[in-house]
């Protein structure tokens, strides 16, 4: 699925940070999958929950190079030209991509450098991408790219759907906790400094 997922992204100048818990008995095939595809890089780690899954995501964004910060899954296939629909933005202010406009949500969001850095990381929360609908909305940047994502929870057995679903049923009270809620409102108060400077 990994390697399918990253060849739907096609050819150009973008790196790929693939996290691979260490335990992982496909370990030996994702190794060969970097050295496969020059774009790719394996961040090995521990295994931690799904539940910790905006950890994961944030690890890998401060290691990541480029000016922008594409939100990923192996489960996820691009069409389009993604790539030369970011290349013509400005990355240097705070902005959002939605990939997959349906949806009416910035499910699989590409996020400025701009905008990370204003906010010193991608999520506090496990729902990534709702967290950045949730900050980048309310400010006013809001951004569709001719390029579409296709889910296909159809490849993921039905053991790893339940086990997701008991995450986000668990984590979603959190996401919407008067805790979480503030901590979404400083982050717009970061971002929108950052727009106005």
């Amino acid at each position: 699925m990994a390697r399918e997922s990253i060849l739907s992204l096609g050819t150009g100048n973008f790196e790929v940070l693939l996290w691979v818990d260490d335990d992982d008995p496909q370990i030996t095939e994702y190794r060969w999958l970097a050295m496969e595809i020059e774009s790719v890089r394996l961040s090995v780690q521990p295994r931690i929950s799904y539940s910790r899954f905006n950890e994961m995501i944030n690890e890998l964004a401060a290691a990541a190079q480029g000016d922008w910060l594409l939100l990923w899954n192996d489960d996820a296939r691009m069409e389009g030209d993604w790539l030369g629909d970011l290349s013509a933005r400005e990355s240097g202010v705070p902005a959002a991509v939605n990939y997959t406009p349906e949806t009416q949500m910035n499910l699989f969001p590409a996020i400025s450098r701009s905008l990370y850095s204003a906010q010193g990381f991608f999520s506090l929360s496990v729902h990534c991408d709702t967290w950045i609908e949730e900050v980048t909305r309310p400010l006013g940047i809001e951004s569709v790219s001719s390029a579409h994502v296709t889910h296909i929870r159809d490849d993921i057995d039905d053991t790893v759907k339940r086990e997701t679903q008991d995450v986000y049923s668990t984590s979603s009270p959190a996401h919407f906790s008067p805790q979480m809620n503030a901590e979404k409102e400083l982050a717009r108060q970061r971002v929108q400094k950052e727009i106005t400077q």
